[in-house]
C-alpha cells in the first residue's frame, strides 16, 4: 500500500519491498502494551482526528503523524482517549517519557531501536529525536 503510493521507499539506503517495510515497521511493536501513540492536537481533539483520518498513509497533511498505525488491521476498533492540558507540549514529552520507563526490559530487547522508545507509532520521541528506523522517501514531497 506505501510502496503504491511512494515507490522510491528506502530502508537503510536501498530500495525496499512491501514486506521489508513491514517487517521494519514491524520491528517497533511492542507486544504488551495497550498504548500505540501519543500526540497533542493544537486543535479540537475532533478535528485533529478527522485530519488524521483523511491523510492518507504517504500524505504529509492534514496530518501524518502517527502514520504507523495505518499499516494495523483493525484501525476502525481502536480508541481515542484524551484529557486537556494548559501546557500540551510538555504533557505529551512527559507521557511518552513515562511510557518509556514502563516498558518491560524483554520487549524493548526485541526493537529495531533500543534507544529511541515511545509507542508503537510515535517515530518522534521527542521534539528533534527519532525513532531511528532508516526509512526514507515514505511520505510524497
Amino acid at each position: 500500500m506505501l510502496r503504491d503510493v511512494c515507490p522510491a521507499v528506502e530502508i537503510d539506503g536501498k530500495s525496499a519491498t512491501g514486506d521489508e517495510m513491514a517487517a521494519r515497521v514491524g520491528a517497533f511493536w511492542i507486544p504488551d502494551s495497550a498504548v500505540l501513540y501519543i500526540g497533542r492536537a493544537g486543535t479540537s481533539v475532533q478535528k485533529r482526528v478527522r485530519q488524521y483520518y483523511v491523510t492518507r498513509i504517504g500524505q504529509r497533511s492534514p496530518h501524518a503523524g502517527g502514520w504507523w498505525l495505518k499499516t494495523l488491521a483493525g484501525l476502525d476498533d481502536l480508541f481515542v482517549h484524551y484529557a486537556s492540558a494548559s501546557d500540551a507540549k510538555s504533557v505529551e514529552t512527559a507521557l511518552i517519557s513515562a511510557f518509556a520507563e514502563s516498558v518491560p526490559l524483554a520487549s524493548v530487547r526485541n526493537l529495531h531501536d533500543l534507544q529511541h522508545l515511545a509507542p508503537f507509532a510515535n517515530v518522534e520521541v521527542r521534539p528533534g529525536v527519532r525513532k531511528r528506523h532508516g526509512m526514507a522517501n515514505y511520505k510524497l514531497t
